[in-house]
């Protein structure tokens, strides 16, 4: 494995065994790394070409790592090279495309937003690295903290629901210019002497209602 493909393959290979905790090297049975080499080099579909399938690789649950093994295998296939700045940028808007959204806009939104494809493929690893580590420290219980609301909104105990009423009961209270709320007609149930009540007893406060005279 000394040059072409299996060069790249074999640097992330290694890479990808690498312990971010010890920086030791955890490598497979021999049994595992024939499985990962026949399945790195394993014939494709002849209907597509590796310009193609560059087109439709997405991260998903990939790792950075694996992300980019695929991705230079696949450029390397496809006969693509960075050697000028139209080819450059070509190859950093298709790897954007594969990487996942939200590490894409990690990358852009960075001190120092990178301008060669061999750049984007360090930082986008360096970042996905420091997540997982931080996910793994983290623990299972936290790992999807910020998928959780932090707050959940606290139903008025006081509020009237005005959907355990059936739609017969409210046509009825319609008809007659009723309250929804106490039933009573004279008022509707934004103006409920019942609610200012309520509302009085939930805030701890006494108010006094003065009567207003007519001229």
């Amino acid at each position: 494995m000394q040059e072409g493909n299996a060069v790249v393959w074999k640097q992330q290979f290694v890479q990808n065994k690498l312990n971010l905790d010890t920086g030791d090297i955890d490598l497979p049975t021999y049994k595992e790394f024939i499985d990962e080499f026949q399945k790195a080099f394993k014939p494709e579909e002849e209907d597509i070409d590796a310009l193609d399938k560059l087109k439709m690789l997405r991260q998903k649950n990939l790792t950075t790592e694996q992300l980019v093994t695929k991705f230079k295998l696949l450029v390397g296939e496809a006969g693509m090279s960075n050697d000028s700045d139209t080819a450059n940028k070509l190859l950093i808007e298709t790897f954007k495309t594969a990487l996942n959204p939200a590490l894409v806009q990690k990358i852009i939104q960075s001190e120092k937003r990178p301008t060669k494809i061999e750049e984007w493929y360090d930082k986008a690893m360096s970042f996905d690295r420091s997540y997982r580590l931080a996910m793994a420290i983290k623990g299972p219980s936290q790992s999807n903290a910020r998928f959780i609301p932090k707050s959940t909104p606290r139903k008025d105990p006081f509020a009237m629901d005005v959907n355990v009423m059936t739609t017969k009961e409210q046509t009825s209270l319609m008809k007659k210019g009723a309250c929804f709320r106490c039933k009573q007609t004279g008022h509707l149930a934004v103006d409920c002497p019942q609610k200012k009540k309520n509302c009085r007893r939930r805030n701890g406060q006494q108010r006094t209602f003065m009567p207003i005279s007519g001229n």
